[in-house]
C-alpha cells in the first residue's frame, strides 16, 4: 500500500495554498515546480485548495471550483498551474496581472510580455546564464501605486522547441516534452527574488532564422502591446486599467525583440539597455 504524499503549502501573494496530490511521483514534481514559494500558509486571511486525484480513467486536477480530468499526469498538473495562476489573479484584483516573466539583472528590472511561445522561458534562461535573478516566467503581479513587480517563482516550464538550447537543463528537468520543469534550486544566476521595480519590457516574437534583433518603441506602443498580455483588464475597468499600462511602460525602455536565438536576443538587449 502507497503511503499518502504530504500536503504542498505554500503562500503566493500572500494568499495560502494547500496542494493535495494522491500520487507520490507526481506529488514531487508539484512540490518542486512550487518550492521557491514560502513555505506554510501562515496567518494569510484567503486560504485555497486544490490538488491532483488519480483514478482509472485519468488524473483530474482540481483548484476551488474549477476541475478537468487529462490522460496524461503531467497535462494535470500543467492545468492545475494555471488554476493556481487565474484563482491568485481573482483574489489579488488589486494588483495588474500580465502574462510576462519577470528578473533582475544588474540592478534592472525586466519584464519580458507575451503570450505562449513567444519566448518568454527561453530569454529568461538566458538571462539566467548570465547572473540574473529570477522572479518567475509566468505572472507579472504589478502595483502601479508603487511601480513594484512582485515575485511568482514557479519552476519555469521548457517547451520541446526550446530544450536543444539549454542541454544543460536535462539535469535539473523533471517531467517530459512541452510538460518539462526546472528545478529552481539548481537553476543558474543570482537565486530568487522577491520584488523589482521594471525598467525594462521586452516583446518578443520567435521567428527562425533571425538571430536577434532589438527594436525600441513608444511607451504608448508599449502600452498596446501590454494590453495584449493583461490578465485582469476587465476587473478594473478600462481607465484604472489603460493608467496602470501608462505607469508602467513610461517608467521602462520598451523594445520589440525578433530573434531564434535566446542568447543573441539577451546580448543584443544587454547591448542596449546597459553601460
Amino acid at each position: 500500500m502507497t503511503e499518502p504524499s504530504a500536503p504542498v503549502r505554500f503562500e503566493a501573494l500572500g494568499i495560502g495554498i494547500t496542494l493535495t496530490v494522491d500520487d507520490p511521483a507526481m506529488a514531487r514534481v508539484v512540490g518542486m515546480i512550487y518550492r521557491a514559494f514560502p513555505s506554510g500558509i501562515g496567518e494569510a486571511a484567503t486560504q485555497l485548495c486544490g490538488g491532483l486525484t488519480v483514478s482509472a480513467t485519468g488524473t483530474t486536477a482540481h483548484f476551488g471550483t474549477a476541475t478537468s480530468e487529462h490522460a496524461d499526469p503531467l497535462v494535470a498538473v500543467r492545468a492545475l498551474n494555471h488554476m493556481i495562476v487565474d484563482a491568485v489573479v481573482l483574489h489579488r484584483r488589486d494588483l495588474f496581472h500580465f502574462h510576462a516573466a519577470v528578473l533582475e539583472h544588474r540592478g534592472i528590472g525586466f519584464a519580458i510580455l507575451g503570450t505562449a511561445g513567444a519566448g518568454k522561458s527561453s530569454m529568461t534562461l538566458a538571462f539566467c546564464e548570465a547572473g540574473a535573478t529570477y522572479l518567475g516566467d509566468e505572472l507579472l503581479p504589478f502595483d502601479p501605486a508603487t511601480g513594484t513587480a512582485f515575485a511568482f517563482p514557479r519552476a519555469p516550464k521548457l517547451r520541446t522547441v526550446s530544450q536543444p538550447s539549454f542541454p544543460w537543463a536535462s539535469g535539473i528537468a523533471c517531467g517530459s516534452g512541452d510538460s518539462t520543469f526546472l528545478d529552481l534550486s539548481r537553476l543558474p544566476g543570482a537565486g530568487i527574488g522577491t520584488a523589482t521595480r521594471p525598467r525594462v519590457l521586452l516583446f518578443p516574437t520567435f521567428e527562425h532564422g533571425h538571430g536577434a534583433v532589438c527594436v525600441g518603441i513608444s511607451p504608448g506602443d508599449a502600452a498596446v502591446e501590454a494590453s495584449l498580455s493583461a490578465l485582469n483588464f476587465g476587473s478594473h475597468g478600462p481607465d484604472a486599467a489603460l493608467a496602470a499600462f501608462s505607469t508602467l511602460t513610461g517608467a521602462c525602455r520598451n523594445f520589440r525583440v525578433k530573434w531564434s536565438d535566446p542568447r543573441a536576443a539577451r546580448d543584443a538587449v544587454l547591448w542596449t539597455v546597459t553601460p
